[in-house]
């Protein structure tokens, strides 16, 4: 259970530093240009309606895209360690390793897991830090409610 929760938070991470909304829906919109429900959309500091809902300054702007562009070089550089460790385990699991060998990579690759779990944390406080207390709360209101069941326009 713990191995596959770590395994969600590692592509979440992926997800969060990977994902550029298309042209057509803008970034940070889901289809249907609505805000993702899933916290803060990617790169919503691009989106000219939410930087106006924001009040987004240029430094704001800046450091958002600085912050996004670190977070996205640590897992650049993590993602192939995580990727070492998985198949490290798989190719363990399939030959005359021992248990406790097993488990000892697995073990290195659950670190790894953890490690870009830390650095989505790390991302979103970095978000955080940027927005003043009011911005916070308008991108929170502007983001639809996970509770509620979507509404989809009939074509």
């Amino acid at each position: 259970m713990r191995t596959a929760t770590i395994l969600f938070l590692t592509i979440l991470v992926v997800v969060v530093f990977c994902v550029v909304g298309s042209e057509a829906q803008g970034p940070g919109r889901a289809p249907g240009g609505a805000l993702r429900p899933d916290g803060p959309p990617p790169k919503f500091w691009l989106d000219d309606d939410l930087i106006d809902a924001l009040g987004l300054s240029d430094d704001q702007i800046d450091a958002l895209e600085a912050a996004d562009n670190d977070g996205r070089d640590a897992m650049e550089t993590l993602a192939p360690q995580i990727r070492r460790a998985e198949r490290a385990v798989d190719k363990a699991v399939t030959s005359e390793a021992d248990d406790d060998e097993i488990r000892a990579l697995a073990a290195d690759a659950r670190a790894l897991h953890e490690r870009a779990a830390e650095l989505a944390v790390e991302h979103r406080l970095a978000v955080r830090r940027i927005l003043t207390a009011d911005q916070r709360r308008t991108l929170e209101d502007l983001r639809p409610d996970c509770d509620k069941p979507s509404r989809r326009r009939m074509k």
